[in-house]
């Protein structure tokens, strides 16, 4: 519901929104319903962009963009610093340790 709140609001207060970012893909879940219940379409009017990439954002109407984040890979480099496998600090940028995210899905414009 805080998705759906947060962007009935936003979008009461902000006329010319072009775009939603949503901190998860639940979150995004009640976006796309406030943007349908304010008149909006997804991508025509508005769009709404997550980060999470749960299983069920494939599945809704319109598909939510998403970005993938590689939580077992952030887990096996964060516990191998942590067993000292990976000197700390890293003397290479995190990106180069593990894929950077992606956008999972995109509904067509």
């Amino acid at each position: 519901s805080g998705g759906y709140d947060g962007a009935i609001q936003l979008l009461r207060q902000q006329q010319n929104l072009t775009a939603i970012f949503c901190g998860d893909d639940i979150a995004a879940v009640g976006v796309l319903r406030a943007v349908r219940d304010f008149g909006l379409r997804v991508p025509e009017d508005i769009s709404v962009i997550s980060i999470d990439d749960i299983e069920t954002s494939q599945y809704l109407s319109p598909m939510l963009t998403t970005v993938h984040v590689p939580m077992e890979e952030m887990g096996t480099v964060a516990a191998k610093i942590l067993i000292g496998d990976i000197p700390f600090p890293c003397k290479s940028s995190y990106p180069s340790i593990w894929p950077n995210g992606r956008a999972a899905r995109r509904p067509e414009r």
